[in-house]
């Protein structure tokens, strides 16, 4: 799943250059016919909702072409982790047998996932308090990416927040 990316699945690009070439092939007085971009996202984005992959990742990003076509944000080491689920999380930790359980080691949770420690988990409450403050909302899943956005500009709460996590 390549969406944090924001690049396209090398088949579906190389499809669009295709359909680019098919269009130039007949209409060769053209100007110039660029790759069908909406195309290929309308594509992708009908291949990530039957995907039972990245289900996280697809809550945090439910519109590909936005985030695809977003002029700000780029990602990072801890935001990768936190929006890919691949981070210091029990149930990634357990899944590549790093951990023996998919616990929370802050509080009783049996499952810590980036759900859990970003919208959850009471030993990040302080943390969460300030990001929700900054981004003056309640930090949701279907709100995380854009608030991410706004608290990392805003500097310590996104610092604080998932740079601890």
């Amino acid at each position: 799943m390549n969406i944090l990316s924001a690049v396209p699945p090398a088949d579906l690009i190389a499809r669009g250059r295709e359909m680019a070439f098919e269009a130039r092939r007949a209409d060769p007085a053209a100007d110039s016919i660029s790759t069908p971009r909406a195309a290929i996202i309308d594509a992708w984005t009908r291949r990530l909702r039957v995907s039972v992959d990245g289900a996280w990742t697809k809550r945090l990003v439910p519109n590909v072409e936005a985030w695809c076509n977003r002029r700000h944000g780029e990602l990072e080491f801890h935001m990768t982790q936190v929006m890919s689920g691949h981070g210091c999380f029990g149930t990634y930790l357990q899944r590549i047998r790093k951990e023996a359980t998919s616990s929370c080691h802050h509080c009783v949770c049996l499952v810590d996932d980036a759900a859990h420690t970003l919208l959850e988990c009471p030993a990040w409450d302080a943390e969460r308090a300030a990001m929700n403050a900054t981004i003056k909302a309640q930090l949701r899943a279907d709100n995380f990416s854009e608030s991410s956005w706004a608290a990392r500009s805003a500097g310590k709460p996104w610092l604080s927040f998932v740079g601890a996590s």
